[in-house]
This record gives structure tokens, sequence and C-alpha cells, in this order.
């Protein structure tokens, strides 16, 4: 009866948390994809996105999905600092919830795939999936934007 009481419960606000997740991605994927730092991002949201007008067809309130990808040059060290600069987001092996988290697929989903297979799939050794979660939109994209700034060392 509990863990029914709690899916009941949380059923009741997932429309509010779920769109201010969408709300966050679509900030956090722009301020990225602004950044000379970040080589590419991926999310619905933004103009240059390959199926940006199914997208729009799709959800045409412009809120696509709390998802986003990106990839930064491919710098293990680059890549580690940039992790350890975080202090909202974290790392997490699977996604999803209130709280931003991110993975990278090199070294959790993906690390039996051969190198040039994933690459053909786009999964690079310096791309992070991101679910982003209901904190506060410009919190957020601060702490992103520290943690590359933190890349230099």
């Amino acid at each position: 009866p509990f863990s029914s009481w709690l899916i009941h419960r949380g059923a009741q606000t997932a429309e509010l948390r779920i769109r201010r997740q969408m709300e966050n991605a679509n900030r956090l994927a722009a301020a990225l994809e602004a950044d000379s730092r970040v080589e590419h991002v991926n999310h619905p949201s933004l103009p240059g996105y390959p199926q940006r007008e199914l997208a729009d067809r799709l959800f045409p309130d412009g809120l696509f999905t709390p998802m986003l990808s990106f990839i930064l040059p491919e710098n293990p060290g680059l890549l580690d600092r940039f992790l350890r600069g975080l202090h909202f987001a974290r790392y997490a092996p699977t996604l999803g919830g209130i709280r931003t988290t991110l993975s990278h697929p090199v070294t959790s989903s993906h690390p039996h795939v051969p190198d040039q297979l994933r690459r053909e799939m786009r999964i690079t050794p310096g791309m992070f999936r991101v679910s982003c979660g209901i904190e506060d939109p410009d919190d957020l994209i601060r702490d992103f934007l520290q943690a590359l700034d933190g890349m230099k060392g």
C-alpha cells in the first residue's frame, strides 16, 4: 500500500516536474550550444537539430524532452576536470529523476562497443548525456559553465 501511495502522490505533481525538466533542458541546451568549448549539442529545441520540424509538429508547445547530449573535446584529463567541477549535476549510471544527472556513454552504457562502431552511432569519448532535473535553471546553467571553466586547469 505504501508504494501505491507514493506512486499516486508522485503522479499528482508529474506534470509540474516534467514541464520544469523540459524547460531546463531547453535552456541548458541553448547555453551549451552558445559556448565555444562545447563541440556539439543534441536537443530538439535547437534550431539546427536534424529533426526539428518533426519535433515541432509532435510537441507544439516548444517543450521537448528533459534529455540532451553534448560533446566536449576528447581529452580524458579535461573531461575528468569538467565532471569534478559540477556541483548540482551528478554523474549517475542511470538517468531520470528530479536531480540533474549525467552519464558518459563510452564508459557507462557502451564500454564494450568497438570505438569505430560507437563513433558511427555518434557516441564519442567526449559525449555526455544529461537528464535535466527541477533545479533553478540559472543555477544549473552556471554549474555547467563553471565546470567548463575548470577544464582550463
